[in-house]
């Protein structure tokens, strides 16, 4: 934070995107979450943004980042680093490199271009309007023990369960929906269900719920083979 200044967090889908980045001004990193519903829109606002900002950093992650990134670099040339699987700390690396040396060969799990130089930040601007209602996307553990041949979880990366710990961060996640009044909370869980702790997650948000009147619904992907 001392380092960078974060812009707030752009969501909508402006038509007009030559407007949309000029309003933005100048930008030296630009991070793009990637999924299929917003890949060509995020492949065109990534290259309007190279042009008026050519030594802006542009990073791409999210579920809809190829693994194979064979030829990718060269038919998107303004895109200059892929992060594969998890990013968060991935991110967080990619930025300490980029106010230093920006060697980004000490970072795993990127595909990057070895060959620019650029410097600052950019994350986008949320938008106030009162009509707005809220989701949140929540995970409460990442992987999947299973092997179902048509799901991505099966493969090995994702086949350990890891979970997060229900003390130090659900419970505060938890407080963060009912404080910020989110109306639904999706959870990403493979399998909600397969532990025990899970009927005291179920809890915690109706115990929020009770009190705050948020969240007003949990959606779920339940366990396989649970009654």
């Amino acid at each position: 934070q001392e380092n960078y200044d974060f812009l707030e967090a752009l969501y909508k889908r402006n038509p007009d995107l030559d407007l949309e980045i000029e309003n933005l001004g100048q930008l030296d990193v630009v991070a793009l979450s990637c999924y299929v519903w917003n890949w060509q829109y995020n492949l065109k606002f990534a290259e309007i943004c190279k042009k008026k900002n050519p030594d802006a950093l542009i990073v791409f992650g999210g579920p809809q980042v190829p693994d194979d990134p064979a030829g990718f670099h060269d038919k998107y040339p303004f895109v200059d680093i892929l992060c594969h699987g998890e990013g968060e700390e991935v991110f967080y690396e990619i930025l300490k490199c980029h106010m230093t040396d920006k060697d980004y060969s000490g970072i795993e799990g990127i595909t990057y271009r070895d060959n620019k130089s650029k410097l600052t930040v950019h994350t986008s601007r949320r938008v106030t309007e009162s009509d707005i209602v809220w989701q949140a996307s929540w995970e409460t553990n990442r992987g999947c023990p299973y092997r179902c041949t048509f799901c991505a979880w099966g493969r090995e990366y994702f086949n350990k369960i890891r979970k997060f710990s229900f003390e130090d961060r659900l419970k505060s996640e938890i407080k963060w929906f009912a404080d910020k009044k989110i109306d639904l909370v999706f959870g990403c869980d493979a399998n909600f269900g397969v532990f025990k702790r899970d009927i005291d997650i179920a809890q915690a948000l109706i115990a929020a719920k009770e009190e705050c009147g948020y969240p007003k619904k949990f959606r779920v992907c339940n366990a396989k083979n649970s009654n």
